[in-house]
């Protein structure tokens, strides 16, 4: 199945903690994957913009003007309430869209909910910022959860493929 609609995560994936401008290295890939999916098939679902702290959507929009894109609008923090982005990305399968974040136990999981394609980016933007509960629990993910799914449970991940 093909990739039609990509979801990020911002915070750490696409731009530094709490920032609305684009990671200054990943500007052009910005670009290219806008030109590529087109605006409307990317959105944005982020735990602090558009979420249950956004007292009326101020910092989604604040993003969608800075980046260009949709920031989903969603009551529950990741990893629940993936099918608002099914709602969101009408018609399309979950196997055609992509959910890429930085955190196992939120993005991971929110995309995996729904058989959504999930990627996991394993450097982050910047730990200058950082909610530092975040930080805590990425690390135990990338030391404990990780090496668990991996060797225990025998997951592995997908080598990358030009058919996405």
């Amino acid at each position: 199945m093909k990739i039609k609609a990509v979801c990020f995560d911002k915070d750490n994936t696409l731009t530094a903690p709490f920032a609305t401008r684009i990671h200054p290295p990943f500007e052009s890939a910005w670009k290219e994957c806008i030109a590529v999916f087109g605006g409307e098939n990317i959105v944005l679902v982020s735990n602090s913009a558009g979420g249950p702290d956004d007292r009326d959507g101020i910092e989604a929009a604040a993003i969608e003007t800075a980046l260009g894109v949709r920031v989903l609008r969603h009551g529950e923090k990741k990893p629940r309430g993936a099918e608002t982005l099914l709602a969101h990305f009408v018609g399309l399968k979950p196997a055609e869209i992509a959910v890429v974040g930085d955190r196992v136990l939120t993005d991971v999981v929110y995309g995996n909910s729904i058989g959504a394609f999930t990627i996991l980016t394993r450097d982050i933007v910047t730990r200058e910022g950082d909610n530092r509960v975040a930080s805590a629990v990425r690390r135990i993910e990338n030391w404990v959860v990780l090496p668990l799914l991996t060797t225990v449970f025998g997951v592995k991940a997908v080598p990358p493929s030009d058919k996405l």
